[in-house]
């Protein structure tokens, strides 16, 4: 009986944690939603991250290229993010490498 719950231990486990394509998929296909950008909080939300990990993974995609920051669109001096057409390509590339994996 417990050697059945080891072979079904790992696949629990797979769904538990995303690799960083995964995070930074979530991240783009929601600035794809907002159209005019989003806030750091609404990302944080749609991408189930938190507030330090939104920020790495925001520094990294801003150095790539993926994201700009519009301080002016914001409300109250808040800034928005917003996806770049490079941004939009690598989301493409993404997409349909997942298609290509199922």
């Amino acid at each position: 009986m417990r050697a059945h719950l080891f072979i079904h231990l790992p696949k629990i486990l797979a769904f538990k944690y995303r690799d960083r394509v995964s995070i930074i998929l979530d991240i783009l296909a929601c600035l794809m939603k907002g159209g005019k950008g989003e806030k750091k909080t609404r990302i944080m939300q749609n991408a189930n991250l938190s507030f330090n990990q939104v920020n790495r993974y925001l520094e990294l995609m801003l150095a790539s290229g993926y994201v700009e920051i519009d301080s002016t669109a914001g409300l109250r001096g808040s800034s928005m993010i917003k996806i770049t057409d490079r941004g939009m390509q690598f989301l493409r590339i993404l997409r349909s490498q997942q298609l290509e994996l199922k």
